[in-house]
């Protein structure tokens, strides 16, 4: 694999959560980013605090976007590209586990791309 995580964490931020289900959360937003970001190419990781809401994002480069909102990524078993079944695994119900885990700790989680280049997951508490 030919990609680098990019960190950008704030200190000093602090949420009460269920730890075992916000690192699912965190672990299936890297595993995609991991899965279909451009070979060559940065995963960028970031932790703020944003007014009084946390906010963790992350965001990769990929191939066939178009700028959109891209939403519909966390209904289960969807599949952007069903080409991608037998090559990257996994059975499209990851994004809707972290959606129902984020919702669950009264938060928001999103996907948009705005350049058609790169797609950004975004989850707020």
């Amino acid at each position: 694999m030919d990609k680098d995580i990019i960190t950008d964490i704030e200190s000093g931020i602090s949420f009460k959560g269920n730890e075992k289900l916000i690192r699912q959360v965190i672990g299936i937003l890297l595993d995609n980013a991991i899965k279909y970001a451009r070979e060559k190419s940065d995963i960028n990781v970031k932790l703020i605090k944003q007014n009084k809401r946390i906010v963790f994002t992350v965001e990769n480069e990929a191939d066939n976007l178009e700028v959109k909102n891209y939403n519909v990524l966390f209904e289960r078993f969807y599949r952007a590209d069903s080409s991608r079944n037998s090559k990257t695994g996994g059975y499209g119900i990851g994004l809707s586990i972290a959606q129902s885990i984020v919702l669950k700790h009264k938060g928001k989680i999103s996907a948009d791309s705005f350049d058609g280049e790169r797609i950004i997951f975004t989850v707020k508490f």
